[in-house]
């Protein structure tokens, strides 16, 4: 069973955050493997109608933003009702066991709150919900460093592919260390194993006295 990762493009960073663009990524994180993908621009208007928030430094900074970054948000946008159903559609087709996102505070709880505004059926369980910085810290305090890419280009299933990537490298580091550290862990068991039955068999050479003492 696969996870699936979750990236969103917004216009502010409140809990209800005006969403424009959302991309979804299917994943195995304890392989290379990946699955399924979903994108979709929504309409600005229609997530503010939704009850979405902008605020000026996040819109300000979109834009400073290149043109052609500016532009992934702009076509082929649709209403966020819409979105959102096409959005449960597709985690129904491919049931994640979890649902990744990057911080804990972020992406899920926005876009939990667009589900709510819009009165549907959050697609998720609260038990699934899983977060990219907590596996990131874990791993980096172990030696771990996240893979270097280009610049990030904000386009929500890039970025969702681009953390995809990051988390598959964590649990591979993570993985490796648990392993190395069971084998070391297991050989002292047998060692110590070993030392106790040679001590204990009957056959055991008895200490030689010291003659001095």
């Amino acid at each position: 069973m696969m996870d699936l990762m979750i990236d969103l493009e917004t216009m502010g960073l409140s809990v209800n955050a005006a969403i424009i663009q959302i991309g979804a990524a299917m994943f195995d994180p304890y392989s290379k493997a990946t699955g399924g993908q979903f994108t979709r621009n929504i309409s600005l208007q229609s997530s503010l109608f939704n009850g979405g928030v902008m605020d000026t430094s996040t819109v300000q900074w979109w834009l400073n933003q290149p043109r052609g970054t500016q532009m992934t948000t702009e076509s082929s946008c649709f209403p966020i009702h819409e979105v959102l159903e096409d959005l449960s559609n597709f985690i129904e087709a491919f049931e994640p066991e979890y649902i990744w996102a990057n911080g804990a505070a972020d992406d899920l709880p926005w876009l939990k709150a667009a589900y709510e505004n819009a009165r549907k059926i959050v697609p998720w369980k609260h038990y699934q919900a899983q977060d990219t910085r907590t596996l990131y810290r874990l791993a980096a305090a172990g030696g771990w460093d996240k893979p270097r890419r280009g610049s990030v280009a904000h386009v929500a299933l890039d970025d969702a592919i681009g953390q995809v990537i990051d988390v598959q490298s964590a649990t591979a580091f993570l993985s490796s260390a648990f392993e190395s550290r069971n084998r070391e862990l297991n050989q002292f068991l047998s060692e110590i194993a070993e030392a106790t039955e040679s001590a204990s068999s009957p056959g055991a050479a008895a200490p030689t006295p010291n003659p001095e003492q």
